[in-house]
């Protein structure tokens, strides 16, 4: 089902494309243009949390999920073809325009900084929240500690984080166990203990 709304979504892009009078759009009467009313952002977003609760139900040690991580790559063709269709017909100007610079060859922090940047500037609560958690992870996988702490008690996320979604739970989890991680690295033990208790 999942594959068949990609494939789906990637057909109506491309009639999109062959046709540049036809624009997709909820915010909008119809004018000169022939314009239908949807969200490509929201099925985009629905299609990524659909392809996330698949992996979440998945025993991540079968061949079942190996298959499943192999359906991503369409996911990303999907993601960029909407990206190029908004780019387009000039939808989000502010937040493509830092994407598009996003094309020239950066490091990895000054890329997670622009989107966290992003984020924090666009997005709602829980996914500002995501944000930062991925920001901690992203942090801690480079060997640093004293930054994504300060983050994440700054935050006060890991008091909150029981009040929010399942999916933020488990990026919580993935967060703090790098964070423990990489406090076993720097030989740091006693603070693991005061960042779990």
């Amino acid at each position: 089902m999942w594959k068949k709304f990609v494939q789906n979504l990637i057909v109506i892009l491309n009639i999109l494309r062959q046709h540049p009078n036809i624009t997709v759009d909820d915010s909008q009467e119809p004018d000169v243009t022939i314009c239908v009313w949807g969200n490509l952002v929201a099925f985009l977003e629905k299609i990524n949390a659909k392809f996330f609760k698949s992996l979440q139900r998945i025993d991540p040690h079968t061949r079942e999920y190996v298959e499943r991580l192999q359906d991503e790559p369409m996911f990303v063709i999907l993601a960029q073809m909407v990206k190029e269709y908004l780019e387009r017909i000039g939808d989000f100007k502010d937040v493509y325009e830092a994407i598009r610079t996003l094309a020239e060859p950066e490091n990895s922090r000054t890329l997670m900084d622009i989107l966290v940047t992003l984020i924090y500037k666009y997005a709602d609560d829980c996914t500002k929240a995501r944000a930062m958690l991925s920001d901690i992870y992203h942090h801690v996988l480079h060997d640093e500690f004293a930054k994504p702490r300060d983050l994440l008690l700054m935050s006060h996320l890991k008091e909150n984080v029981h009040h929010m979604d399942v999916s933020t739970q488990i990026h919580s989890n993935r967060a703090m166990s790098q964070l423990g991680v990489c406090a076993f690295r720097d030989g740091m033990v006693s603070i693991i203990v005061l960042l779990w208790f």
